[in-house]
């Protein structure tokens, strides 16, 4: 039983962990791509510091000349104390422990902006980067005299604005949720299409199984009805030649045999083409017709007295209205039938079967459409299953459901029929 239920829930399993397998690699190709744009964010920013510090000792660098989007450009010394500024903000002292000699190294600064800090190296062992004050132009602020022979290495520092990259960062981000959603979201109708296809085929399989044995059912109906009706005949002629003590028991063998024939006849009915004929029906005229054939009085409420017409067969018509009000006249001892037919709303009648017998249980409201499903010992329990598929062949509905002052209340709603058809 479990491997049965573990195999049932596979599929689940195996959709589970192909979607969360596809995220995990889309985040990870996101991850990836971060990670590019902010080591090509930092590779332009080391060119663009060198290409600075080449404008400052060429003397292209003046006091103000920084790019737009950079707030800040200094110079520090091999201990990290600063040497020259351009712009504003730079702090006094730099940490260049964490200073990578490879590459630079990028935090977070003000708000809005980064830091990037980067080694810079001399061209020849013995140069001084910083320039002499003597003989090299400086284009800024001149350096002090006292800077010369720092020599091997120094750090560029610059401040600038975080836009760019955070937000081609963020458009990632946004592209990882909206790339997983659209992964989950695929898989799931990817998933649900495939489960309602095998539910789809299980149903067709069903159905067809269902035609084989309406086929054969309605075969063995036509064939029992041939018996059964020379048993009755049979019976007939017995009970005229026998006075004795033998007529009761004869009794008994017609008394179920008609039983038996009635049941086939119901069968064969359930099993015909629901539809029928269907004709423009008066359905005051047939359940005012109908109610005068029960022994038990039947009150008739019509509201207001005009034409009630209805597209149906008038056959089937009469055997779902006889169904309804013969439900109701045996629903207890004391059952006092009401019928009210009204209109709802537009282009619907409503015939209402009120009683005030003993009700539905919980399981006959569930189970009384089922066919041979029954509470009375005489019953064939198949009138209901074959009212409701008459009544949804016609495109109406129909309602089961208890009285709050006690007994059944079943609603009945088809289409009102126009000279043209049904509205």
């Amino acid at each position: 039983m479990k491997e049965v239920k573990l195999l049932k829930h596979l599929p689940w399993l195996v959709l589970f962990l192909v979607g969360l397998s596809g995220i995990t690699l889309w985040l990870l190709f996101v991850g990836e791509q971060q990670t590019h744009l902010t080591v090509a964010f930092e590779n332009q920013l080391e060119r663009t510091s060198e290409e600075l510090l080449r404008g400052r000792l060429e003397g292209r660098l003046g006091p103000d000349a920084l790019p737009e989007g950079i707030r800040t450009f200094a110079v520090y010394g091999p201990r990290g104390e600063q040497v020259a500024v351009w712009g504003a903000d730079a702090p006094d002292h730099i940490e260049t422990s964490a200073v990578d000699p490879r590459g630079g190294i990028l935090t977070k600064g003000l708000e809005g902006w980064v830091d990037f800090v980067k080694v810079l190296q001399p061209l020849r062992p013995r140069m001084n980067f910083l320039g002499d004050a003597d003989d090299m132009p400086m284009g800024g602020p001149r350096m002090p005299r006292e800077t010369r022979g720092y020599g091997r290495q120094g750090y560029l520092f610059l401040r600038v604005s975080e836009k760019p990259l955070e937000g081609r960062l963020w458009a990632w981000k946004i592209g990882g949720v909206a790339g997983s959603t659209a992964w989950m979201g695929f898989v799931t109708f990817i998933g649900v299409l495939w489960f309602r296809t095998r539910r789809y085929q299980a149903t067709l399989v069903q159905h067809r199984e269902l035609l084989q044995f309406a086929e054969a059912s309605r075969t063995l109906s036509h064939e029992l009805q041939n018996p059964l009706a020379a048993i009755l005949l049979q019976t007939a002629l017995l009970k005229r030649a026998t006075d004795g003590p033998a007529a009761p028991e004869i009794s008994i063998i017609e008394e179920e045999t008609r039983r038996m024939s009635t049941l086939v006849s119901r069968v064969r009915d359930f099993l015909k083409d629901p539809q029928g004929q269907a004709e423009r029906v008066d359905l005051a005229e047939m359940a005012d017709t109908l109610r005068g054939r029960f022994a038990v009085p039947i009150s008739f409420s019509v509201e207001p007295p005009t034409p009630y017409r209805v597209w149906f067969d008038p056959h089937r018509l009469r055997s779902v209205v006889e169904n309804l009000l013969k439900n109701a006249v045996e629903s207890g001892t004391n059952p006092r039938p009401l019928v009210r037919l009204f209109r709802p709303r537009g282009g619907w009648l409503r015939l209402e079967v009120l009683d005030s017998g003993n009700g539905f249980t919980p399981e006959s409201l569930s189970q009384a459409r089922n066919p041979f499903y029954t509470t009375k010992t005489t019953g064939t329990g198949i009138g209901l299953s074959i009212t409701d598929s008459f009544v949804s062949a016609a495109g109406g509905k129909l309602k089961l459901e208890n009285r709050a002052e006690g007994g059944a209340r079943v609603v009945l709603d088809l289409p009102e029929a126009t000279e043209e058809g049904k509205t």
